[in-house]
C-alpha cells in the first residue's frame, strides 16, 4: 500500500496499511476504515523487535499512538446525467437537418456543428457518431462533392476532424468508409445509422434491403457490423449480421432503424414512425433502449420500459436522423 503523509501536531505522519477489516452497512458499502499510523522511525516502537510484530489482534495497527478512524459514505454514488447528440431528417425550429444537436439534462439544446459552415447545406447528416473530442463519423442522405475528398456517395462514411466547433464550425474531410467496397452500390443500400464500437468495428443499417460482400443480406431493420481490416480509398473487413431486427418485433415498415447509438452494452435506437415493440412504443422523433443479450441471426434481450428521449416533451418536432450517447 501507498503511504500517504498529511501533518498531525507539527509532525509528518503517514497514513500505513489497514489490518484487521471495516465495518460496513448492509448494503456491503464500506462506512469506517480503521487505518494505523506510520510515524518517522523515531516514534516507531523501539526496539522493533519488541513489538511482537507490527499488527495486533485489533482492526488497527499496534502502536503508541490511536488509531485513525475514517468515516467514508460510498452507499450513494454521483449522478451522472447523460447527453443526448442528434441531427434531424429535416429542417425545424431547433435545428437544420444539416446540423448536430447536443441536448443536455436541464432541457436545452445547442448546436454542436453546424454543417452550413463547411459546405453542407440543405444536406442532411443521415448517419454520425462523435468518436472524439474534435472527430465526427458521418454519412450523408444524398450524393455530395466535397473539396477535401470528391465525390461521396450516400453508402460512404467520411471523417471530419474539426478546428472549432459550435457557431463557427471548421475542420476537414476525409474518406473513411468506401461503402462500394463493401458492396453497397444500389439506391437502397444508403447508410442511414451509425455507430462505432469500443473495439473500432462500426455497425450500421441501410434505408433499404441491403446485399453486401460475401452474400450477406439485410434489411432496413437490421444492424450490420464492420470490422475493418483497412479503411479510407481501399476498405476492406468482415461483415456480419449483428442485429435481426425481425426477431425483436420490428416489422412494420415504420420501424425501419434510421439511427443507433450505444451506451455500455445498450443499443440507442429510433425509427423511421411509429413502433411498438413488447413494454415501449414511440414515434420516429424518440429514442429508446435496447439491450441485447444474443446477437447475429437470432437476437434477443430486453428493451427499456420507458422511453430514453421523448421528443414530444422536449419540444422537438421531426425524425430523429442519427444518435450518439455521452456522459458530462
Amino acid at each position: 500500500m501507498t503511504c500517504l503523509p498529511f501533518l498531525y501536531l507539527g509532525l509528518w505522519v503517514w497514513l500505513g496499511a489497514v489490518k484487521g477489516g471495516y465495518d460496513s452497512a448492509v448494503d456491503g458499502t464500506i462506512q469506517q476504515i480503521y487505518i494505523a499510523l506510520r510515524n518517522r522511525d523515531i516514534l516507531e516502537f523501539k526496539p522493533q523487535e519488541q513489538a511482537d510484530g507490527l499488527f495486533g489482534a485489533t482492526p488497527f495497527r499496534s502502536s503508541d499512538h490511536d488509531p485513525v478512524i475514517i468515516g467514508l459514505d460510498l452507499a450513494s454514488t454521483p449522478t451522472v446525467e447523460p447527453v443526448l447528440w442528434f441531427s434531424s431528417d429535416r429542417d425545424n425550429k431547433l435545428t437544420k437537418a444539416e446540423d448536430i444537436v447536443r441536448y443536455d439534462s436541464n432541457g436545452d439544446f445547442t448546436t454542436i456543428f453546424d454543417g452550413s459552415d463547411v459546405g453542407l447545406r440543405k444536406n442532411n447528416i443521415n448517419a454520425f457518431d462523435i468518436i472524439s473530442d474534435t472527430e465526427i463519423l458521418m454519412s450523408f442522405s444524398r450524393f455530395t462533392f466535397m473539396s477535401d475528398i470528391g465525390s461521396v456517395d450516400e453508402s460512404d462514411i467520411v471523417k471530419f476532424t474539426a478546428t472549432s466547433l459550435g457557431n463557427t464550425t471548421a475542420g476537414s474531410f476525409e474518406l473513411y468508409v468506401d461503402g462500394s467496397d463493401l458492396g453497397l452500390r444500389t439506391g437502397g443500400e444508403n447508410i442511414d445509422a451509425l455507430t462505432r464500437l469500443s473495439d473500432g468495428s462500426l455497425l450500421f443499417s441501410t434505408t433499404g434491403n441491403a446485399r453486401l460482400n460475401g452474400g450477406l443480406r439485410a434489411k432496413d431493420e437490421d444492424l450490420i457490423r464492420f470490422d475493418p481490416t483497412s479503411l479510407g480509398e481501399t476498405t476492406s473487413g468482415a461483415l456480419e449480421l449483428y442485429v435481426d431486427g425481425s426477431d425483436i418485433q420490428l416489422n412494420r415498415n415504420s420501424e425501419d432503424i434510421d439511427a443507433v447509438g450505444i451506451f455500455q452494452d445498450q443499443l440507442l435506437l429510433s425509427t423511421t414512425g411509429r413502433f411498438n415493440v413488447d413494454t415501449v412504443s414511440g414515434r420516429d422523433e424518440d429514442v429508446f433502449g435496447f439491450t441485447p443479450t444474443s446477437t447475429g441471426s437470432t437476437t434477443a434481450g430486453t428493451f427499456d420500459s420507458d422511453l430514453l428521449f421523448d421528443g414530444s416533451v422536449a419540444g422537438f418536432t421531426g425524425d430523429i436522423g442519427a444518435i450518439d450517447l455521452s456522459i458530462g
